[in-house]
């Protein structure tokens, strides 16, 4: 299951073992379609806020991680978008 960190649960977080190094959040979302439809960009851009808004970043930085790299993934069956910061 999905740990908690900041204000949420966050999808996936590598925390390195030198905390020198790069630590990764990802955020994943489905590509809406229907009714509530929304395209590719807006997916990423609502994955890359929620990362932001609920503080995904607290844990590594807990941990003395300084380097964090925040990775938005959208996807629609087999096509996958990604944004990162």
């Amino acid at each position: 299951s999905n740990r908690e960190s900041g204000l949420g649960r966050y999808d996936l977080v590598l925390i390195p073992r030198e905390r020198s190094k790069q630590g990764i959040i990802m955020e994943f979302k489905k590509v809406r379609t229907g009714k509530y439809k929304q395209t590719p960009e807006q997916t990423l851009k609502s994955a890359m806020q929620q990362i932001k808004d609920k503080h995904y970043a607290v844990e590594l930085e807990s941990a003395g991680v300084q380097n964090i790299l925040m990775i938005a993934v959208a996807f629609k069956g087999k096509e996958l978008w990604m944004l990162h910061e």
